[in-house]
């Protein structure tokens, strides 16, 4: 009885993988040391990689080589570390001229799994502000300021970290590459 509830469900579980299409990426949160055991469930890591072209037909077929050219019998995978997903634009892509191709001879432009740098939008920061003999003072409603020698305009400060990026969660990407063969 047992085995054959086992039996039931491993044809459910592979059913509802087969609807999956090739190609898929989904974030991951196992641990590292979780992803290379998922291989023979299916599905590879987003890592850049290279796999077997004939191993791996159906995933090739698919992205051929979108990624980069890897050799005669290899193709590389996407490499996601680090990065943001971003939806295809399907209409006016402004920016589609500064995407590169993840390795020599992969797509770059408006293309999927072209790569693009990062970028803070042009701006500027600038405070209108009244000086002193003694000192800088920022106007306020109720402060007493010494009579004003200037009005100035001054840039600000440097601020922030390495990086502009949105709140985050680490997460590892995989990509399906098609049930096994058995």
């Amino acid at each position: 009885m047992m085995e054959e509830t086992l039996k039931a469900t491993t044809a459910s579980v592979t059913a509802t993988i087969n609807l999956l299409p090739v190609g898929t990426i989904i974030p991951y949160g196992g641990p590292q040391s979780a992803v290379s055991n998922l291989e023979n469930q299916g599905w590879l890591p987003c890592t850049g990689g290279k796999v077997s072209k004939q191993k791996y037909k159906e995933l090739y077929d698919l992205i051929t080589q979108s990624c980069g050219i890897a050799g005669a019998d290899e193709f590389y995978l996407p490499d996601l570390r680090g990065q943001f997903l971003r939806g295809v634009s399907q209409a006016d892509d402004i920016d589609s001229k500064t995407r590169i191709a993840q390795n020599a001879g992969g797509n770059d432009g408006p293309l999927v799994f072209s790569r693009q740098g990062d970028e803070i939008k042009e701006h500027r920061h600038s405070v209108h502000m009244m000086t002193t003999k003694e000192n800088i003072h920022f106007p306020r409603t109720n402060d007493h300021f010494s009579a004003p020698t200037n009005w100035e305009n001054k840039d600000s400060d440097n601020f922030g970290g390495k990086e502009t990026r949105p709140r985050n969660v680490y997460v590892h990407y995989i990509i399906f590459a098609g049930l096994p063969k058995t």
